[in-house]
């Protein structure tokens, strides 16, 4: 399955009824190589999936101690929606 890498740890698939959001591990299976999903979120639209992307950015960087105060996350928040926000632009 092909994918679109989001983040360092966070990567976008899709099949025919939703986009899936997770940490992407390759396994084996049947001597093939097969892209897994370690907890997938689900959405309906590209978009959606973006921002919940952002959110599960935002909560990994939290739980690693990457950011320890109200100031850091705001800071970091501000500048991934910012990011992904100027990348989704033209699909509105």
């Amino acid at each position: 399955r092909n994918m679109i890498q989001l983040t360092e740890n966070l990567a976008v698939i899709a099949d025919d009824l939703q986009y899936i959001v997770g940490k992407p591990v390759q396994r084996e299976r049947n001597g093939e190589a097969v892209i897994e999903m370690r907890r997938p979120q689900y959405y309906p639209t590209l978009a959606g999936a973006v921002r919940g992307a952002v959110s599960q950015a935002m909560r990994d960087k939290v739980a690693e101690n990457e950011i320890t105060t109200l100031r850091e996350f705001l800071s970091e928040y501000q500048h991934i929606n910012e990011e992904f926000r100027s990348l989704l632009k033209p699909l509105e």
